[in-house]
């Protein structure tokens, strides 16, 4: 019995889109002989594992109630209040406690919601940030932001608290092999303009479905509904900044020679696989003929 591999990795992938993204991708990049961005990923996530447990906690929670009441998710049309979830580089990750609050790290880690820019693009939609001192379960004070108003206001509002200029830099960073490569290749303006897409539109992709599936996910269900549409997202993401990618910048010069070279190794296979048949045959003919005479 072969035991299809694809199916045995299903399980990893679907925990490292929901969980894990970097990691996922870092391994992804990986596969196709960027171990530079794998590295990065891998590490990335080893970083967040406070973070990565914190988010299954919350599925698990999430999952243990799933026979109660479920509310209406109509509700959530009618412009009820959303909590503002982050998603920085240093939340809840083993640097945390290290990095100061006041450090340059962090003025570049400050999410697009809390700039002048994010706010007034939350009230052009109707909505307001409201932020307040609450007690987290451990006693400690800590500022609650919320987003009033229009769905559309919280939607939006929660995507830009997703999307922080440090984690913009390393994904940046993560494309500078890729960059490398293509000036060696004679194609770097494409390059350059396919790393741009792939930071930013994945980005974008990933932290606007994860917002949306958590604003119209009932009650119970927000946290799960935010880390699948944030898996949704990176996948869409994926599949659209590739076909756009190559419907503008053409596919790069590695991708054209990878791609030369797993043809060239395929009929290299079929070649051998034709020879052994070929062998074969003949073999038999021969013993075949010999018997006869």
């Amino acid at each position: 019995m072969t035991i299809d591999t694809r199916i045995v990795a299903l399980p990893f992938q679907v925990y490292g889109k929901m969980f894990a993204r970097s990691a996922s991708s870092g391994v992804a990049a990986g596969q196709d002989g960027n171990i530079f961005k794998e590295v990065g990923g891998i590490a990335k996530d080893i970083n967040r594992a406070p973070d990565i447990m914190y988010d299954m906690k919350s599925v698990w929670s999430d999952v243990k109630n799933i026979n109660g009441k479920i509310s209406n998710p109509i509700n959530s049309l009618k412009g009820s209040a959303s909590e503002v979830s982050e998603w920085t580089f240093f939340k809840n990750t083993f640097l945390d406690n290290k990095v100061s609050q006041n450090s340059f790290l962090r003025t570049l880690d400050k999410t697009i919601l809390n700039t002048k820019a994010g706010a007034d693009i939350v009230e052009a939609l109707g909505g307001k940030i409201v932020t307040e001192e609450v007690a987290d379960q451990a006693g400690k004070t800590v500022l609650k932001k919320t987003i009033e108003g229009t769905a559309a206001s919280q939607v939006v509002g929660n995507t830009m608290a997703k999307i922080s200029g440090l984690n913009l830099i390393f994904a940046s960073v993560l494309e500078i092999p890729d960059i490398v490569k293509s000036i060696e290749n004679g194609d770097a303006p494409q390059q350059i303009g396919r790393s741009a897409v792939n930071v930013t539109a994945g980005w974008v992709s990933t932290t606007f479905f994860s917002s949306l599936f958590k604003k119209f996910a009932p009650k119970k269900f927000k946290s799960i509904a935010g880390l699948v549409g944030g898996a949704v997202g990176a996948v869409l993401g994926g599949i659209g900044t590739s076909k756009f990618n190559n419907a503008v910048f053409g596919k790069s010069i590695a991708s054209q020679k990878k791609e030369q070279e797993h043809l060239e190794e395929q009929q290299k296979t079929k070649a051998a696989a034709q020879r052994v048949i070929d062998t074969a045959l003949n073999q038999y003919n021969a013993q075949t003929i010999s018997m006869m005479a």
